[in-house]
């Protein structure tokens, strides 16, 4: 049976088939309350864990990360993406869903697309191949918006 979304299936076809994503592909659900985690498994993407800390190295980066902004401000939102995006693998793609100020994700590299479906806009940053970590993401992020703060060791 296939999983409940609430995108239509001619979006999901887009996010899925537009972004060229296949079985085994890793992508990461970003959403507060991991809405299309049991999409993405029903497809076959292998799903990563959203609390890993962001930045970390392993062979296993998403190509594809889906996220909405969660009532977060403009400079929160910039920080957050930019720390999706080094996680993100080298010419991989970011998709917000629904972000009040679609500008907050043009302040970073790549090529960056906008378009309405089922009533909710989306907004995609796809990044070069070039390796960045999550430090020189953030140096990216809107003017203001402060590095997260990292605890001592």
């Amino acid at each position: 049976m296939v999983p409940t979304c609430r995108l239509s299936q001619a979006t999901l076809r887009q996010l899925l088939l537009g972004h060229h994503l296949t079985p085994g592909d890793r992508v990461l659900d970003a959403t507060a309350d991991g809405e299309f985690i049991e999409i993405f498994e029903f497809f076959g993407l292998n799903v990563d864990d959203p609390d890993e800390i962001s930045g970390t190295h392993h062979p296993g980066r998403p190509r594809f990360v889906l996220a909405r902004p969660e009532g977060r401000s403009p400079f929160e939102l910039s920080r957050t993406v930019a720390g999706w995006l080094g996680r993100l693998s080298p010419g991989g793609t970011l998709v917000l869903i629904d972000a009040p100020d679609p500008d907050v994700i043009s302040t970073f590299p790549g090529v960056s697309r906008t378009w309405i479906s089922d009533g909710s806009t989306f907004t995609s940053l796809t990044i070069s191949s070039q390796i960045r970590t999550a430090a020189e993401w953030q140096e990216f992020s809107l003017p203001g918006a402060l590095p997260p703060i990292v605890p001592a060791a």
